[in-house]
């Protein structure tokens, strides 16, 4: 059956500080990337419940496939902030597509 995957939020995360905390919407930015993992793992449980799963897939696949997972459950999050739409969706796909790397390669070096 296979053992389920675990992310270890701290080391996907550990230069989040580094990438957003200088910018006027850092705080914002590291919450969704945040919120990304846990979108993440629960997409993992879901889909890839067992490491058996996850083989013979590429980094390409699972970046489309966890991308279409977190960006209609990500939009939530967008209700706790005052930065305008426009804005807000532009941080989010800087956040996804960031984190979204991070989490692939994490996946790919541990499972």
């Amino acid at each position: 059956l296979g053992v389920k995957m675990k992310l270890d939020k701290f080391k996907i995360l550990s230069e989040a500080d580094a990438k957003f905390g200088s910018s006027r919407s850092g705080k914002v930015s590291i919450k969704l990337s945040e919120k990304c993992v846990d979108i993440a793992q629960d997409w993992l449980d879901e889909t890839y419940f067992s490491d058996a799963k996850l083989l013979g897939k590429d980094a390409k696949t699972l970046k489309k496939e966890l991308k279409e997972y977190i960006r209609p459950r990500i939009v939530k999050y967008k209700k706790s902030t005052f930065i305008p739409t426009v804005v807000w969706w532009w941080l989010a796909q800087v956040v996804i597509n960031w984190v979204i790397d991070r989490i692939i390669d994490y996946i790919l070096k541990n499972h």
